[in-house]
């Protein structure tokens, strides 16, 4: 029978792991895509008015056409159904209302794949050029942009099939590059990404309401870009109507200079050139020929903003340091002494995380403390791999770290999912550590398989499927 002190360790743990949740759902609260579309839109009379940053800008909700993808477009886009009834347009999501409402039955729905590409995410890119060239001239698109479109709408570029772009989309996810590293090689092999839609637009105006999943927030990288145009270069009538005749300016793309410039950063060169190795042999071709080495070079290079001939405005709604700062709040609520770590999450997960519990420090018993920190940490695997996600094993290194200093570690994802696993992610500490036992948890993290060990642990975080995506959170909070 446990004696007193072993209670109270226990009591401390527990309270912990509570407070560990109810910090990360506060955090994932704040980042609620209806209510963020939702705070941006407002009838007028008769007109609809949308909140820019440029400011309000007045249109009639007649000529109004929503296109909406993501992990979050189904939530996106019954906020706008709500407040415009009827609204017609097309939604790409992993999945679909089971009933939908009466407000939104103008609106198409397609489920489409994540996090490869498939059947559903090839007939919706289709679709979408389609609709995005077709459309009205007077029509006003409005796009609901979120995390995961960057699989869940695809079309390849010309000279490339659907085959070459799927087994693209999977080397690239086990290469442990960079998401904006990532996305600039998946908007040089595409017709949609890196502009490709704004293109067909043409002198429509377009409207971007875009929830962040990537660091820095950046336009361009966040789903790829299919409403930003490249950076650094004129959208000229070639662009228009041949869809990759673009003017690649001073720099073109050569495989055997990722890490030079600055063009690539020289930590992703190395994993960069692997993955080029590892690309089909017809893509290989495209990117080192033009238009191909063009596009890269496009996608990646910073610069002026382009000229462009259609009206666009683009406007991040949400993102991972709204989360941040909701979660901070939550946790001073309940007594902590609240450090953010400065910077975002990055790098191989068992690196950062290993950091991140290093940094920790021995836990006050003067006051409670909570540490947070937001990003998207990677994992790269080079042969099989078992169950696991970053979430996981940045929980895991970052306990194993922090072990005996008396803390309680969480990272999750918000979109409510981790690597392989239907887990968002994990709550480690040392009573964790003590279950698994230091050998296999250094076998597990090896072979990229700790999703059975901390299901066997009771230590994972299961939400489900949050209908958001703003990154991932790691929360540390003192059980002493």
């Amino acid at each position: 029978m446990p004696n007193r002190a072993e209670r109270g360790e226990a009591e401390s743990r527990r309270r912990a792991r509570a407070d560990l949740c109810a910090i990360f759902a506060a955090g994932l609260r704040a980042v609620d895509p209806y209510a963020l579309v939702a705070r941006r839109l407002a009838r007028a009379g008769a007109r609809l008015e949308i909140e820019l940053t440029s400011g309000v800008c007045r249109l009639d909700p007649s000529r109004l056409r929503v296109f909406a993808v993501g992990k979050a477009a189904v939530a996106m886009a019954l906020a706008v159904a709500e407040i415009v009834p009827n609204v017609p347009g097309l939604v790409v999501a992993p999945g679909r209302p089971s009933v939908v409402p009466a407000p939104a039955r103008a609106l198409r729905w397609i489920e489409a794949e994540h996090p490869l590409p498939g059947r559903g995410s090839f007939r919706a890119g289709r679709l979408a050029l389609r609709e995005f060239g077709q459309a009205d001239p007077a029509q006003t698109i409005l796009v609901l942009l979120s995390g995961g479109a960057s699989s869940l709408l695809e079309a390849p570029a010309r000279g490339l099939s659907t085959a070459d772009l799927r087994r693209s989309h999977e080397i690239l996810l086990t290469a442990g590059l960079p998401i904006a590293v990532m996305n600039r090689f998946r908007s040089a092999l595409s017709a949609i990404k890196g502009g490709g839609l704004l293109a067909v637009a043409r002198s429509r105006r377009v409207i971007t309401l875009a929830l962040s999943d990537v660091p820095g927030d950046a336009p361009a990288t966040i789903g790829s870009g299919p409403t930003v145009a490249p950076r650094g270069h004129v959208v000229d009538e070639a662009f228009f109507e041949a869809g990759n005749g673009l003017r690649s300016g001073r720099e073109v793309w050569q495989p055997g200079k990722l890490g030079e410039g600055g063009l690539i950063d020289a930590r992703s060169a190395s994993a960069a050139q692997a993955f080029l190795q590892k690309l089909p042999r017809r893509v290989r071709e495209f990117l080192a020929g033009d238009p191909g080495r063009a596009r890269l070079a496009l996608a990646r290079r910073p610069g002026a903003a382009p000229s462009l001939r259609i009206r666009h405005e683009y406007v991040v709604i949400g993102s991972n340091r709204d989360a941040l700062t909701a979660a901070a709040a939550e946790a001073r609520q309940r007594g902590y002494a609240v450090r953010r770590r400065r910077g975002l999450l990055s790098g191989e997960a068992v690196v950062a995380g290993g950091a991140f519990g290093r940094r920790l420090g021995v836990a006050s018993r003067d006051e409670p403390q909570c540490v947070l920190a937001g990003g998207e940490t990677t994992v790269r695997i080079e042969g099989r791999a078992g169950l696991g996600g970053r979430n996981q094993e940045f929980a895991l290194a970052a306990a194993r770290a922090a072990r005996g200093q008396g803390w309680a570690i969480l990272a999750a994802g918000t979109d409510g999912c981790d690597g392989s696993t239907p887990a968002a992610g994990a709550i480690c500490d040392d009573a964790v550590l003590a279950r698994i036992g230091v050998p296999r948890l250094d076998n597990a993290l090896r072979r990229h398989d700790v999703y059975p060990l901390l299901k066997r642990s009771g230590a994972l975080v299961e939400t489900g499927p949050t209908g958001t995506n703003v990154m991932d959170l790691a929360v540390a909070v003192a059980t002493r």
